[in-house]
């Protein structure tokens, strides 16, 4: 009997549990499922409107003379003076005297030319002299006949006059020798290196500074395929009258220049057309007043090309994959689909495809699906 009990009672525990179990769940009340209601996100929208846009390209360059030479001897010898102009970032104006060579040698090569040419004259006028007693004693012998040109001393006198010629010029390129000691400015500009100084010989050919024009200097601007486009399209035979003028700055000031040529090439790394922007008077030698624009310095341009008329201008931002912007309409999104005219770092210009008076969203959303509720900020 003990035995049997051993086994009876723990199964009868366990089925009175479960059926106690079974009748909880069968008694127990209802729970009833409350959907939560799905949040409508709040926007920020704009009204669309046509306007007029001044499309403005930008590049950037660095300032380059538009003449620059070296200034170099044309005749040797040792050079015994030289401007005090003649330094390291010196100015000097056109036909400025700037550096001079010992000119002895050259005063002595005029005397003797101009000696060499006072006895070929004497020459000339002694060969005439004969030429003509010949031509009377032909006529005194009278032997009838044309005289050869020997007989009338033709090549003797071509000779003389010959020699005179040469005597003349000889003279002349003495002089020019002679001249050519004294070097001067062959433009109004600056310098950028001095090569030679006082006591130094040197030999024709020879560099003895570097200078640079400051009449102007010009900036190569490189611009992408899509911006020389545009420019080319107020722009299409570069003439001087249709030209835009460029805005120049730095963090020392502000420059205007004026669009002077297309280089016409495109460079083989950046693939970039080049054009060339010039500014005349930059180191203010004639005007008064402004900021000095020194070669070399580096500058950002901003250069207008052409006005777009009744255009959409929505920010970059608003734009979605580059293809599409987000419309309230309603309370309700709506895709629309956009193909830019124009972008810029921060605008996006659209001709066609929107309407005035629709409502540019202009918030940032993960999720837009077209036709989700939205909410518009500030409006009741």
């Amino acid at each position: 009997m003990k035995t049997y009990l051993k086994y009876l009672l723990p199964v009868a525990v366990l089925v009175l549990g479960v059926a106690g179990m079974l009748m909880l769940m069968k008694t127990a009340p209802e729970t009833k499922r409350v959907k939560k209601p799905r949040a409508v996100p709040v926007v920020e929208v704009v009204p669309l409107k046509r306007s007029d846009y001044q499309v403005t390209l930008h590049s950037q360059g660095s300032v380059a003379p538009v003449i620059e030479s070296h200034l170099v001897a044309e005749v040797r010898g040792k050079i015994v003076a030289v401007s005090p102009h003649l330094a390291q970032g010196g100015f000097f104006t056109q036909n400025e005297w700037l550096v001079s060579l010992e000119d002895r040698d050259y005063r002595n090569a005029v005397a003797t030319a101009r000696a060499d040419l006072a006895k070929a004259k004497v020459q000339l006028r002694e060969e005439q002299a004969r030429a003509e007693q010949a031509h009377k004693d032909w006529l005194r012998l009278g032997e009838g006949g044309q005289a050869n040109a020997l007989v009338l001393r033709k090549p003797q006198l071509e000779s003389a006059q010959a020699a005179v010629e040469a005597a003349v010029a000889r003279l002349a390129q003495a002089r020019l020798d002679l001249q050519r000691t004294r070097i001067h400015a062959p433009f109004t500009g600056r310098v950028r290196e001095k090569q030679a100084d006082v006591g130094q010989f040197v030999m024709a050919g020879a560099t003895l500074a570097t200078l640079f024009g400051v009449d102007a200097v010009e900036i190569q601007l490189p611009l992408s395929s899509s911006d020389y486009a545009q420019l080319s399209r107020i722009w299409p035979t570069q003439h001087a009258a249709s030209a835009p003028t460029v805005t120049l700055s730095s963090a020392q000031g502000q420059w205007q220049g004026r669009l002077v040529r297309d280089l016409g090439i495109v460079d083989p790394l950046t693939r970039q057309h080049i054009i060339v922007v010039q500014v005349t008077d930059p180191y203010r030698l004639q005007a008064q007043a402004g900021k000095v624009l020194e070669v070399g310095r580096f500058v950002s341009a901003e250069i207008p090309a052409g006005v777009l008329h009744a255009v959409f201008v929505i920010p970059a931002t608003a734009v979605r994959e580059g293809s599409y912007v987000l419309i309230e309409q309603e309370n309700r999104l709506k895709r629309v689909p956009i193909k830019p005219v124009w972008r810029s770092t921060t605008e996006v210009v659209v001709q066609s495809g929107l309407e005035a008076g629709m409502h540019l969203i202009t918030t940032p959303m993960t999720l837009a699906a077209e036709g989700m509720s939205v909410k518009v900020a500030g409006r009741d």
